[in-house]
């Protein structure tokens, strides 16, 4: 029926991602060695490339290119190899038979093999031993000899069907050990237990890395902190033009620096709070009873862990809130900036009106002598008509009528030249 239909095309990726990464199962006693490799750009192979090589050699079932996930049974033990966002994980699952915890390893071959080249730097290592049977009578007695003497933490888990311990310290070999009694867990819950305890450690690790790089940029996050509180300070008294230019580079440069920080931490940062709650929902999926006299593993990890975290989400808000607080002042300072502009341009258009109202001043005593000159010039003129027609003694005989045609005269040109300005002024 579905055959007819149009698929999307991420559609067989999706359905497929829910059963990736299969709980192994685990039905007997064994001995568990766990590393994560950070992915660091620059070494010659990537972990899937070595991988790869390493089958090859081995002459198993090659690692499909598509997946991110590679689980084979190998000499005395198995391989689960899985690749994660930032990091990849190597697991060996092998028998035990010895009755003792933590017993010397007797790792195959081809193990010691494959990890010698593994590229990128070891995040986390872990040994787990799962033993079959009740918890010893008294543990914090009993067991604090398999953890170099350190003390320990523990719980009943998952229902009380199991307990886990552990000290949080590493042995010699550089291996967190965690030991586990299962007393009525199934194959598959032992493996799921057992892969949350080794997640859970594994990411608050990955988490961890934030905590060194937030404590690092705290001292340039109060001096920027303080450059502003200064700068904001200053941005409230009256200034010249000048200094708010100044005013305005400077909180240029503090929003410079502050996205340096921020593009220098955000991935650090928003990874920290992405891997914190994958390992604390593991812990708590654990569903913990603690031990009597011992601190549960969820409440050791929250004691230190959460504030580290709150560390890193505290210093990720700090910067988030100087860039508001840097626009909020920058766009502050160019509202005073314009108004200083806006008042400088409004002086400046006072003092053309000004200029212009002197000028049409001017124009107009210009315009009144231009009347009085044309009008003496023509005077003239008719003068000199006169004279030639022999009339000059008669039109000076009538001083009433020669002031009768200047005054017309006058009049006349005083007309013709507000006609000509008028003409000027509408073809503008």
């Amino acid at each position: 029926m579905l055959s007819q239909l149009n698929p999307h095309p991420m559609r067989a990726a999706i359905a497929a991602e829910i059963h990736a990464r299969p709980v192994p199962s685990i039905s007997q006693p064994v001995t568990v060695i766990y590393l994560a490799f950070m992915k660091i750009a620059g070494f010659p192979v990537s972990a899937r490339e070595h991988l790869t090589q390493f089958i090859e050699q081995l002459g198993t079932p090659a690692l499909d290119p598509h997946e991110a996930c590679y689980y084979q049974a190998l000499e005395r033990a198995e391989l689960r190899w899985e690749s994660h966002q930032e990091f990849c994980s190597y697991l060996l699952i092998m028998p035990q038979t010895s009755q003792t915890y933590f017993p010397d390893l007797d790792l195959p071959d081809w193990w010691r093999q494959l990890i010698q080249g593994v590229p990128g730097e070891l995040i986390n290592g872990i040994r787990l031993e799962m033993r079959m049977g009740d918890t010893p009578s008294d543990p914090l007695t009993v067991l604090p000899g398999f953890f170099d003497d350190k003390w320990i933490m523990g719980s009943r888990i998952v229902d009380s069907t199991a307990s886990v311990w552990t000290s949080y310290r590493q042995d010699n070999e550089g291996l967190t050990r965690f030991l586990v009694f299962n007393h009525g867990l199934s194959a598959f819950q032992a493996g799921r237990t057992c892969q949350r305890l080794l997640e859970s450690d594994t990411y608050r690790n990955v988490a961890l890395l934030g905590f060194p790089l937030a404590r690092e940029v705290w001292p340039e996050i109060h001096s920027l902190d303080d450059s502003l509180s200064l700068l904001t300070g200053k941005i409230s008294e009256r200034a010249q033009s000048d200094n708010d230019q100044v005013m305005l580079e400077r909180i240029s440069a503090l929003s410079t620096r502050n996205e340096q920080l921020r593009a220098r931490t955000s991935f650090r940062f928003s990874a920290s709070r992405a891997y914190s709650a994958i390992s604390l929902h593991r812990l708590s999926d654990l569903r913990e009873e603690r031990w009597p006299g011992t601190s549960s593993l969820a409440k050791f990890t929250e004691r230190r862990f959460l504030p580290a975290m709150h560390t890193c989400d505290a210093a990720d808000l700090h910067l988030r809130e100087l860039s508001q607080r840097i626009a909020q002042a920058t766009a502050l300072l160019r509202t005073r900036v314009e108004l200083n502009q806006e008042m400088q341009n409004q002086k400046l258009l006072d003092a053309i009106s000004r200029r212009s109202e002197l000028q049409l001043r001017l124009q107009q005593v210009v315009e009144g002598l231009s009347v009085i000159a044309i009008t003496y010039y023509l005077v003239g003129l008719f003068k000199v008509a006169l004279e030639g027609k022999d009339l000059l003694p008669a039109w000076t005989a009538m001083p009433g009528l020669k002031a009768a045609a200047i005054a017309a005269l006058a009049i006349g040109v005083s007309l013709y030249i507000r006609r000509r300005k008028r003409k000027l002024l509408e073809e503008d």
